[in-house]
């Protein structure tokens, strides 16, 4: 039930975006504070729930902070704590799936979670790799000077230097490293370190829905009349 009325949310919302802002999801969460900056913009703007999220846009969280978005198949981008990405496309056809996502992961960590779109369509870059997805749920993480270790939780991730080196393939329960300017994969290596910014939310008591900070979601404040 919780993921039909997301869905119904995202379609009502985007129903009322500008087709030429190019609205490709919304903010399903937000903790501490979420920010978006547009590509022309020097300043950082604030996100709350049920904002939408847009192609071109710089998303970012604060130390502490979480910001997730849920495209419109149902792909679901997590933000944890002081990270940043860029949305650089999205394309998605609902009547047959295919379609395109590209992303770059600046610093910090994420949870990707696929929806409906052909996983072949999607890559999400980072300093020093390039990642191609099989269907999946795995968490990147960049340090500070690019090096990328991802961890795969469900499916297969294919993991490529950004040097040019050659492609591995990390399935579910496996981790890998590239660090800055290798050539190769590194597997074996541990895992990123846990970040509860990362999970459902379910825990979580910050919905933060137009106040900013935390906020609170008591179950009925999104029972309101329609659009």
């Amino acid at each position: 039930m919780k993921r039909i009325a997301a869905a119904l949310v995202l379609a009502c919302i985007l129903s009322q975006v500008p087709i030429a802002h190019a609205a490709v999801g919304i903010v399903s969460l937000v903790k501490v504070w979420g920010y978006k900056q547009e590509p022309s913009a020097t300043n950082w703007e604030a996100l709350y729930r049920r904002d939408a999220v847009e192609m071109n846009q710089r998303l970012r969280t604060p130390d502490g902070g979480a910001l997730h978005v849920r495209f419109v198949d149902d792909t679901e981008l997590r933000l944890g704590s002081a990270a940043e990405v860029t949305i650089d496309r999205f394309v998605f056809d609902p009547s047959t799936g295919a379609g395109s996502l590209r992303a770059e992961m600046n610093k910090g960590m994420m949870r990707f979670i696929t929806g409906r779109m052909a996983k072949e369509g999607v890559r999400i870059g980072t300093p020093t790799a390039v990642i191609g997805i099989r269907g999946t749920d795995f968490v990147i993480e960049v340090a500070d000077d690019g090096t990328t270790t991802v961890a795969v939780y469900e499916g297969e991730v294919v993991i490529t230097p950004r040097t040019g080196g050659d492609s591995e393939t990390v399935a579910a329960g496996q981790n890998a490293r590239v660090a800055l300017n290798a050539a190769i994969v590194e597997t074996h290596v541990a895992a990123p370190p846990p970040d509860e910014g990362l999970d459902d939310g379910a825990g979580h008591d910050g919905y933060a829905d137009g106040n900013g900070g935390d906020g609170s979601d008591s179950g009925g404040g999104d029972s309101g009349g329609g659009c």
